[in-house]
């Protein structure tokens, strides 16, 4: 979203409509098809939850409509993709890599480097921001859209320079799958954007198998004309839907990071509020505290039973720790384990990159307990369970 983007329409809450909505998108690509109507429901919800609950600004009701009609086009695109090449749907998707496990617990360094290794292919944050029409092997270290990607992210550190310190992006970097999962409007990305309580319980609660089934269908796009390499994927959300992600991609191998959550609940909150400071009026910071502290422990909650019941999963444990302290040893330790090829190359490869990007580049992320309506003792009180039942990786 760049400044002259937000002023592409003009509000009217009347107007704020799923219909509206579908109308502009299908006027702007003069295509129709959206695909079956699973996105449906969670953009209705969505949208409800926005108007009724996340208080958003004059600027942030304008970006989220333009978000919306945005992801409408993306999925009409989508599908025109998917009729004219009916082949990409045989396009393989062979044992691919998710790292998933608790927000702030190094999933993101983790998938940098894993994403070194010559045998994996990540997502990039330009591939899941704007996935069709599909890249060509060609053209696709200076695709077109890596530029405006380069805006769009220009546009969002102008909007919240704090967010550099927290996580940091380029149209090329490695990035998560919540973009691909937004054209689905089923992404727990959007609580992170806006106070939408009720949309984030009926998510919680909804069949995400159509979801995964049409992410699945975009990394297709995405990878069929390429050379087959496994797909090195990772969201933290992963580990509400572990069921829904397995059942899509029965041979998942996965990689589950922990942390103490006595740091991942205020650096999630300290996340939010940069987020919301640019589409929100108040970013109600007090309410953060007690929101995270539940919906974290929930996801680990949801993540610990699958694991459990599911006692076959290709699944290592990985703490924050060890990916800090010895990064190298971690990953390998963890494809011995999975059963995956390791570049000869990775270690050097790590190294160089650590060098070049040393924590706290960009500034030292910083935040307490109480600005967030939290104490120590409150965290570790909820999460006894989880720091016993995973002491080795904290």
């Amino acid at each position: 979203m760049t400044e002259s983007a937000s002023d592409e329409f003009q509000v009217e809450l009347g107007q704020l409509t799923a219909a509206a909505f579908m109308e502009l998108a299908s006027k702007e690509c003069n295509l129709h098809d959206f695909g079956d109507d699973s996105f449906l429901k969670a953009l209705e919800m969505l949208i409800w939850s926005v108007l009724n609950e996340a208080n958003l600004s004059q600027k942030g009701l304008v970006i989220f409509q333009t978000q919306c009609v945005h992801t409408l086009k993306l999925r009409l695109l989508i599908q025109h993709e998917l009729k004219k090449f009916p082949e990409i749907l045989d396009a393989p998707i062979i044992e691919p890599l998710f790292i998933t496990g608790l927000p702030r617990s190094g999933t993101t360094i983790l998938h940098r480097l894993l994403s070194l290794d010559d045998h994996l292919r990540p997502l990039l944050c330009w591939e899941q921001m704007i996935p069709v029409p599909s890249p060509d092997p060609q053209t696709h270290e200076n695709d077109p859209r890596i530029g405006k990607v380069d805006e769009i992210l220009a546009w969002a550190e102008k909007s919240q320079p704090d967010l550099a310190k927290i996580h940091r992006t380029s149209s090329k970097s490695p990035e998560e799958c919540n973009g691909l999962f937004g054209n689905s409007f089923s992404t727990r990305a959007e609580m992170v954007r806006y106070h939408v309580p009720s949309y984030m319980k009926w998510l919680s609660s909804c069949d995400m198998i159509p979801a995964y089934a049409f992410y699945k269908k975009q990394l297709q796009i995405l990878s069929w004309k390429f050379p087959q390499k496994r797909w090195c994927l990772k969201a933290p959300a992963h580990r509400y839907f572990l069921d829904a992600l397995l059942h899509v991609f029965p041979d998942a191998r996965i990689i589950y990071s922990h942390r103490n959550p006595v740091h991942v609940v205020p650096s999630t909150c300290s996340m939010t509020r940069a987020f919301r400071q640019v589409f929100s009026q108040h970013s109600c910071e007090i309410e953060l505290g007690p929101y995270w502290l539940d919906e974290l422990e929930a996801g680990c909650r949801r993540g610990a039973d699958v694991i459990e019941a599911r006692s076959n999963i290709p699944l290592f444990h990985l703490g924050y720790k060890d990916i800090i302290a010895k990064p190298f040893l971690s990953i390998k330790k963890a494809f011995e384990q999975l059963g995956l090829p390791l570049d000869p190359d990775l270690e050097t490869k790590i190294n160089n990159y650590l060098e070049l990007n040393k924590k706290d580049k960009h500034g030292e992320h910083q935040y307490n307990y109480e600005e967030f309506g939290l104490t120590r003792q409150a965290v570790d009180v909820r999460y006894e369970w989880y720091r016993t039942k995973y002491s080795e990786y904290l």
